[in-house]
């Protein structure tokens, strides 16, 4: 802005920083004369700064476009094996992460607390109760865990950072957070994160440190927060977190797993067998290819469906096979060491004129959500359903036709399944063709009936 000088015949005087940020000025008459020169040159030197950011941007771009296609380029010419072995080095196997963290966790608290791992696929991870106090119930916390620290994806900062996914789906559990290396755990209340970002990464605020409770490598100690936060009292003076048996948490599942769970309820109730789901061991890798051991024997259970425009029964038959360069899940065909052998369920449920179906509800899967209706809902209907039958197949005999993958086989991620000729006509349903491509006879001979009508 032109100021006014004291002396001299020009008493105006503009000024404005050029490119090289030297100071230029100039005196003039008046203050208009002054600011329109002083304006003209800022106006030039912001022209040809903004010219400049434009073409560093544009650089930078095609730079950071180059490196994208050299990086797709390397990833793509390399097998599935090649990435998937380099990402396990670069962060660790998910499942072998958690399971190492949850073994040393419980180890650093056994002369405390008494353990027990969950079932697979349900909301919480681990079961605790104190040692002193004889009870059957048992707190609940979900464990989350990375193998080492990586650089931060915040602008600006590259320092390596512990961060941990999914953590926005726990409003009713406490969570604990576990680095490996350094082993670092940290502790938090699961409503907190209700409305925030699905990843948490470890930070220096206030609100992230207050989770800190162990450091191996500062020989820092406050494991003793724990029991604060499992008795701490919530703002109604009720206590915030509950304490059930084993068997309540060990059905927090979504509605997919759900399903399966009622199918082997009718299964053991129907042929009066005492089976229970064998409880995990404390490390156990989660996503195992055999939901149970029944008689020495794995077993992999499925619940088939109807099949749209056919006459048979659809059955999955997949398992994870890691990711694509995109991030996107694979699923693949089984394997034969993965189940010795597969039981299927078929389910019915009663129509409005009492009638037996076979068409159920299409409940994709359902996130468990005791606060939700549409999830109670399900849970409902589910527990209306009854047990038909079920199919049992030897994994020889799924080896036989084609169904499973081997060094001379590609498997099959689904097929379809059929009832005896005389239970379908029984029914009124309609046969298959004989000579359909789609059709798998021999599966007839494997079906076990319940219902008797």
């Amino acid at each position: 802005m032109p100021y006014l000088l004291k002396t001299g015949k020009l008493r105006w005087r503009g000024k404005y920083y050029n490119i090289d940020r030297k100071h230029k000025c100039k005196c003039f008459a008046n203050k208009e004369e002054a600011l329109n020169w002083e304006t003209v040159h800022k106006n030039l030197v912001k022209q040809y700064k903004d010219k400049e950011r434009a073409e560093k941007a544009i650089e930078r771009a095609k730079k950071a476009k180059e490196r994208a296609e050299e990086k797709a380029r390397i990833k793509n010419s390399k097998t599935p094996e090649q990435r998937r072995k380099e990402n396990i080095e670069k962060h660790g196997n998910d499942f072998q992460t958690e399971a190492t963290a949850t073994m040393k966790f419980c180890e650093l608290l056994k002369d405390t607390y008494n353990f027990l791992q969950i079932r697979d696929g349900a909301q919480n991870d681990l079961a605790l109760q104190f040692k002193s106090k004889k009870s059957k119930k048992y707190y609940a916390l979900q464990i989350k865990s990375c193998s080492k620290r990586i650089k931060s994806n915040r602008p600006g900062n590259n320092t390596p950072l512990a961060q941990f996914g999914k953590i926005n789906k726990y409003p009713n559990s406490i969570i604990v957070c576990i680095l490996l290396e350094p082993f670092t755990i940290w502790i938090f209340h699961g409503d907190r994160y209700i409305n925030h970002c699905s990843t948490l990464q470890e930070s220096q605020t206030d609100k992230f440190q207050s989770g800190f409770i162990y450091d191996k490598e500062k020989n820092i100690n406050h494991l003793n927060k724990l029991k604060e936060y499992l008795t701490c009292i919530d703002k109604n003076g009720q206590a915030k977190y509950a304490q059930e048996k084993i068997e309540f948490w060990n059905i927090q599942l979504n509605t997919n797993q759900y399903i399966e769970h009622k199918a082997n309820q009718l299964y053991q109730q129907c042929l009066n067998k005492r089976f229970e789901f064998e409880q995990r061991k404390i490390g156990e890798l989660e996503n195992q290819h055999h939901d149970l051991i029944e008689n020495g024997q794995k077993i992999q259970e499925k619940v088939c469906y109807v099949q749209n425009k056919q006459t048979g029964f659809g059955v999955s038959l997949t398992k994870k096979g890691g990711k694509t360069p995109t991030g996107s899940q694979i699923d693949v065909p089984y394997e034969e060491k993965d189940f010795d052998i597969l039981r299927v369920y078929l389910l019915y449920t009663l129509d409005k004129n009492k009638k037996l179906s076979f068409k159920r509800e299409n409940y994709t899967k359902i996130e468990y959500d005791q606060s939700n209706e549409k999830y109670v809902n399900a849970i409902k209907d589910i527990d209306s359903w009854k047990l038909f039958g079920y199919f049992e197949f030897s994994m020889d005999e799924l080896i036989k036709e084609g169904w499973i993958h081997t060094e001379s086989n590609k498997g099959k991620t689904g097929n379809v399944i059929h009832l005896p000729k005389e239970i379908m006509q029984s029914l009124g349903l309609k046969l298959p063709r004989e000579n359909s491509r789609f059709t798998n006879g021999w599966t007839r001979k494997h079906f076990h009936k319940i219902y008797n009508s």
